[in-house]
């Protein structure tokens, strides 16, 4: 059988359905969980009463929320694993070939700078701009950042950049790159948040396949995880105008350590940064109708949101 054959066959269309898959089942087992876990909150609380007190329900609650979310990025992962026998190698978990963890942060935070006021001026013209409010308790506001920061950076590098890329990768690694990017934007939902999800995919997803390993993908989802939080924190803490402050010298200093960088490797002819190898157009993902179904889901379901 022709490679051609292979990717436009039954093996490309059972790729293409799994990715999906594995998208859909993240999102049902989120949802889920997460209203498992309310009602189970609510029960209590009205069963305690007046003698609930507030830091234990709030630790509660951010606790809940986390273990939903392990939960619901923990299953598809397994599944893919299982279902599709992916080794440890395929799915990224080795040490990266190339060393280009110190210039991808540096390319990634200039460029994450200007997406956020992209994201920010978006989300005030369609009103849909994500907060997250984060808690008073010390106990609280570490699970919130175990919530926030350290599980996303794990766990959906595991799914997308992991599960999602090693089942497409047979087809092309833009292809894969492309197919797990879309889905893991629009799962976002808000429209600002996927204005900024759909550029970080396509270079993390990048970064997996360059470096055939998840651990920089990782390392920036993490960093710039942190950063978000630090800045809903600052805010938290009546901090807002170092917030601002912060937020506009990064605008300036960021980008411009981008260029430079940018510049540095095009003079050194640095081939860290290499390209991939040809595989089948993205523009493929259209032929396969799993894939196609669920990101028109996921799409009509962000734009119900506005």
């Amino acid at each position: 059988m022709t490679l051609s054959k292979r990717q436009f066959g039954r093996g490309f269309q059972a790729a293409g359905a799994a990715c999906a898959g594995c998208a859909i089942l993240y999102l049902l087992t989120d949802t889920l969980a997460v209203r498992l876990a309310q009602a189970v909150l609510r029960r209590w609380l009205a069963g305690a009463g007046a003698g609930a007190l507030a830091a234990l329900y709030e630790r509660c609650t951010w606790l809940a929320t986390m273990l939903s979310e392990l939960a619901a990025l923990a299953l598809p992962v397994l599944a893919a694993m299982g279902l599709f026998l992916l080794s440890p190698a395929e799915m990224g978990l080795r040490r990266p070939r190339k060393a280009l963890l110190g210039p991808a942060i540096c390319l990634y935070l200039g460029g994450s700078e200007l997406l956020n006021l992209l994201a920010g001026v978006v989300g005030e013209k369609t009103g849909s701009t994500q907060s997250i409010v984060l808690p008073e308790s010390a106990g609280a506001l570490c699970i919130a950042f175990l919530s926030v920061c350290v599980v996303p950076a794990i766990g959906e590098e595991l799914l997308f950049r992991g599960a999602a890329c090693a089942l497409l990768r047979p087809y092309g690694a833009w292809l894969a790159i492309w197919g797990q990017a879309i889905l893991f934007a629009l799962l976002h939902q808000k429209i600002s948040a996927i204005v900024f999800a759909l550029p970080s995919g396509l270079f993390f997803g990048y970064l997996a396949e360059n470096t055939g390993s998840l651990a920089p993908g990782m390392a920036l989802h993490f960093v710039n995880n942190c950063q978000a939080f630090g800045m809903l924190y600052f805010s938290r803490m009546g901090l807002g105008a170092l917030s601002g402050a912060l937020g506009a010298v990064g605008l300036i200093v960021l980008p411009a350590l981008a260029v430079g960088t940018a510049l540095w490797l095009a003079a050194r002819r640095d081939k860290r940064f290499s390209a991939l190898p040809a595989g089948a157009s993205p523009l493929r993902l259209l032929r396969c109708a799993p894939w196609v179904l669920a990101a028109a889901f996921l799409l009509a379901d962000s734009v119900l949101k506005l």
